[in-house]
Order: structure tokens, then C-alpha cells, then sequence
């Protein structure tokens, strides 16, 4: 079972400074070993070496307009029962990259970790080293990257993740709450009620939602629809045609999917992504500073050598 998740953070995707230190995490030697490396692309140097290939990627951005965003972070995780060598993530990762981000350069490092969480990183470089196009990713493109994950784990002989399934094949336990002890025993029943699937369907489209739009297009893939207008209550419909209100889900689950309980969740998200990157951008600030006071200091160096 493979699972692929991008690393989303727009001012650090946005700073070759950042991307620098990505590199230099996912390359440290307490993590990683030459021969669980690889550079997708022009890239033939010590694939350790994170000064160098940080400098590869920068020279095939400056050979064309420069792109806004300077690379992507993705990992590929690997449940520890799957059974999966740091070779076989290598290569499967590779594989993934070569069609996910075709004609990108991309550094593949494989984090085994005694196989308790054995995961591999994919930094990208959002400029194309054939033609300069930039990487542009959409969520129906995530929704591409998992199939193609799930079409390698198939070629590959690997087990396939399914939703609300654990690795052994069990269903997922959710935990309901509810004040009609009828609808309870229709909920915990093993044929599960239509109110329920919304009731799933709403936590799993909160895991990625930040705002009304996204919630609504989350709500979406998962097979329903969202009439959320002027009317006081929020309403989801199958594609049978069953209604769920979002107030029942409150008292059937405990799940507040009200106007003003969903707002107030994606204000707390924001909030909270507010202050992440608040907080890492000021540490990637601090690294900008610091490149730059080692770039003064070599051209200070340089020009005293001259000077003698």
C-alpha cells in the first residue's frame, strides 16, 4: 500500500533558499545512502551532494523565465507490513516521478528507517529542462497521482489503498454519536444507512477543505452534492436523490456540518496554516540572510586575494 502526499507550504515552494534546505534534510547521511538517490534529468554529479544539485536545478531555472514556484515537495509512504526494501521504494518512486512530473528533474531520496516508516521524498524542479514550461498541479491532478500510484503498487505486486479500509483489509472504525438510539443501531448496523456514507463523506472532504468552495468540490468527488444558499440549512444530496441535512449529521454523528460550524472550522484551519507558515517563513528568512552574508563575505574574500 503506497500513499502519495504533497508538502504544501506557497512561500517556502516559492524561495530556492527553502528548496536548498529541503534538500539538505532529505540528503542528511543519518537518513539516506548513495545508492537510495537518484536525480531524474541533466544531473550526473555526486547525487549526495546537496550543494550541487540545488545548483543544477537553479541553472535550468535560469536558463529560462524564471517560474514563481521553484519546486514541488511530494513523498510516497509505505505501510510497514507491506513488506517493501529501500530498493523497491527507489524504483517504484523513480517510476512514479518519470510519469508524474515528466521531463522535470526531480531528486528521489528513500528514507527506510529500520522499515518503520519507510517513505521516499521527490523534489521537483517546477521548470521544465526541455522547453521551460512550469509545473502546474490541480486537485484533479492529485487525484491522477494517486491512480498512478495505485496502478504501480498493481504492477509492482503491491496491495492497493482503499478508502475507509485499513492494510489488513478491515473497515475503519467511526465513532458515532447519537441522541435517536434508533438511527444508532441503523448506523452501527453492517448495512449502513445513506446518512452515514454523508456523514463519512463530510470527514473526508474536511481532511483537505479550507473554505466553502473547497468543501463544496471535495463533497463533490465524493458523491455529493452541496446545496449551501440562503436557506437556513445546509442540505447534501446523493445521486440517488437522498437528503441528509447538515443539522441531522450533528445529531447523528456529532459532526457540526451547520453553516456556522463549518466556517468556523475552516477559520481555524486557516488560522493554524497562518501560523505554520508564519513560523517557517521566518526561519527560511533567516537562511536567505545568512546565504546572502556568506555570498558577501566570498566576494569580500575573492576581492582581497585580487587586492594582493
Amino acid at each position: 500500500m503506497a500513499v502519495f502526499k504533497c508538502v504544501n507550504n506557497k512561500k517556502a515552494l516559492k524561495s530556492n533558499a527553502a528548496m536548498r534546505s529541503v534538500m539538505q534534510y532529505v540528503l542528511n547521511p543519518e537518513k539516506t545512502d548513495a545508492e537510495h538517490c537518484y536525480v531524474i534529468g541533466n544531473y550526473d554529479g555526486d547525487v549526495m551532494d546537496a550543494q550541487s544539485v540545488f545548483l543544477q536545478f537553479v541553472e535550468t531555472q535560469n536558463q529560462f523565465e524564471t517560474a514563481s514556484r521553484k519546486y514541488a515537495h511530494s513523498v510516497i509512504s509505505f505501510h510497514k507490513d507491506e513488506g517493501v526494501s529501500a530498493d523497491d521504494i527507489l524504483t517504484f518512486s523513480i517510476s512514479f516521478a518519470e510519469k508524474y512530473y515528466e521531463n522535470h528533474e526531480s531528486l528521489v531520496v528513500v528514507h527506510f528507517n529500520g522499515s518503520e516508516n519507510p517513505h521516499a521524498h521527490i523534489i521537483t524542479n517546477c521548470t521544465n529542462y526541455l522547453d521551460g514550461s512550469k509545473l502546474h498541479k490541480s486537485r484533479n491532478d492529485l487525484l491522477e497521482a494517486r491512480k498512478t500510484v495505485d496502478d504501480l503498487c498493481r504492477d509492482y505486486g503491491f496491495s492497493i489503498t482503499e478508502k475507509g479500509k485499513k492494510f489488513n483489509g478491515e473497515t475503519m472504525d467511526v465513532e458515532i454519536v447519537s441522541f435517536d438510539k434508533d438511527k444508532y443501531h441503523l448506523l452501527t448496523s453492517e448495512k449502513r444507512s445513506f446518512v452515514a456514507d454523508c456523514g463519512i463523506a463530510v470527514l473526508h472532504s474536511l481532511e483537505t477543505a479550507t473554505s466553502k468552495a473547497s468543501f463544496i468540490e471535495a463533497m463533490k468527488t465524493e458523491g455529493w452534492e452541496t446545496e449551501w444558499n440562503d436557506r437556513k440549512h445546509i442540505v447534501f444530496r446523493n445521486s440517488s436523490g437522498e437528503k441528509v441535512r447538515g443539522k441531522n449529521l450533528l445529531k447523528t454523528f456529532g459532526i457540526n456540518a451547520t453553516k456556522e460550524g463549518l466556517i468556523n472550522e475552516f477559520e481555524r484551519k486557516r488560522n493554524t496554516a497562518e501560523r505554520t507558515e508564519t513560523v517557517r517563513f521566518a526561519g527560511e528568512q533567516k537562511l536567505d540572510e545568512q546565504i546572502r552574508r556568506d555570498e558577501k563575505d566570498n566576494r569580500r574574500t575573492s576581492s582581497s586575494r585580487r587586492g594582493r
